[in-house]
């Protein structure tokens, strides 16, 4: 299973689909007034449109004539005369403008409900066979509903400025301006995190032993797991949406013993190597701009992936009268690309991503437990690829074994 941190959380790298997610930030409204602010202003042409549309917005009946109606009247000396005559001279006060429109500072799509798997419909099947005394080899199948999320944007109009009344008799003065009233493409209202369903998967391994260490592999075919490619949405760019694709990946992983020597009883070494290829991506339709309703399968991350992981484990008895002693180091690290495919290397997100933890654990008699523990990430920060780079931990625990 994949379990997402909260919003907010420590290592939250996607607040807009964990528990408790409310809302993705979208674009600027163009009407907010610290918006306005950030043009250049001694670009016209930047600018016309945008003056012309709060213009007419506020009840003036051309771009060069005074601002006239209740709306417009209720802003003198706070907005002044909107008009492409002052361009590009026009000054926008924001420390003293305010917001009289109630404009909304952002368009931001809000979540609706996530779109859920059936409860039933999942099943699997595996076979093992062993060769020899050391070789097995195993077929599997299974039909599953995945539990990595995958977020849907779903577009509308957007609100720009709200509908104003009357402060005397509550009367509507002027609608709602959208971004469909001043002939904008539909831009994202909101979303929904859908889980896919029936994902089909093929797998083959085997297990042996090979210069005194147990290796083992998996070939793993996924057919309709689900992908991100780049839908052109207009003035919203490309747009990452969810769809299907076919997977193959291999693991090749080994186990290896080491005699008791120094000042360990029992040091196991764990590694394990992986690569995914994805194929086949059904194409998604574009939604605006020029290349509206042409089908499209441009992946948003990498078609391959290539990652490691490794895991010592030294443990030492009687180091003290009654306790033992376990050092844990771990490494593990994406060395090419970011999967197309969400968690296909744990949480590992992309390339040049590596983690190094090393810790210490005290055990009493079986039952009593205490540990420090150190959590690195290394590499380069990057936001898509690297985004936990500053998230280095120190832990404390403590465990107590009633049993």
């Amino acid at each position: 299973s994949f379990e997402l941190n909260p919003a907010g959380e420590y290592f939250s790298v996607a607040d807009i689909i964990g528990p408790g997610a409310e809302f993705a930030y979208g674009i600027r409204n163009p009407f907010d007034p610290a918006t306005l602010a950030r043009f250049d202003l001694t670009d016209g042409d930047s600018l016309a449109d945008i003056i012309g549309t709060i213009n007419q917005a506020l009840g003036m009946p051309d771009q060069t004539g005074p601002a006239t109606g209740p709306i417009a009247d209720a802003l003198t000396g706070q907005l002044g005369d909107l008009v492409l005559d002052s361009l590009p001279s026009l000054n926008v006060p924001v420390d003293q403008l305010g917001n009289p429109l109630g404009v909304p500072v952002g368009l931001n799509p809000q979540r609706l409900d996530d779109t859920l798997p059936p409860d039933s419909g999942q099943y699997g099947i595996g076979l093992r066979y062993a060769l020899n005394f050391t070789t097995q080899v195993g077929f599997f199948h299974l039909n599953y509903h995945n539990t990595t999320p995958s977020p849907i944007q779903i577009f509308g109009d957007a609100l720009l400025i709200p509908a104003q009344n009357d402060p005397i008799t509550g009367t509507q003065i002027t609608p709602d301006i959208t971004t469909a009233e001043i002939g904008l493409q539909q831009v994202p209202v909101a979303y929904t995190v859908r889980y896919f369903n029936d994902v089909k998967l093929w797998a083959t391994s085997f297990s042996s032993v090979l210069f005194g260490a147990n290796v083992g592999g998996e070939l793993i075919h996924r057919h309709g797991i689900d992908v991100l490619v780049d839908v052109d949405n207009g003035i919203a760019g490309p747009v990452p949406t969810p769809t299907r694709a076919d997977s193959y990946q291999v693991l090749l992983n080994a186990i290896y013993l080491l005699n008791p020597r120094l000042f360990w009883d029992s040091f196991v070494i764990v590694g394990e190597v992986g690569y995914i290829q994805v194929e086949d991506v059904e194409p998604q339709p574009s939604q605006a701009g020029p290349n509206e309703g042409q089908p499209n399968n441009d992946l948003t991350f990498d078609d391959k992936a290539a990652a490691f992981a490794l895991l010592a484990m030294i443990d030492t008895l009687g180091v003290f009268p009654g306790w033992d002693m376990r050092i844990p180091i771990s490494v593990q690290g994406q060395v090419y690309n970011r999967s197309a495919v969400a968690g296909a290397f744990g949480s590992l997100l992309g390339e040049d991503d590596y983690r190094f933890g090393i810790g210490v654990e005290f055990t009493r008699l079986q039952k009593l437990t205490v540990g420090m523990f150190y959590n690195g990430f290394l590499g380069g920060a990057d936001f898509l690829d690297r985004p936990l780079q500053d998230r280095d931990t120190v832990a404390l625990t403590l465990k107590y074994n009633f049993f």
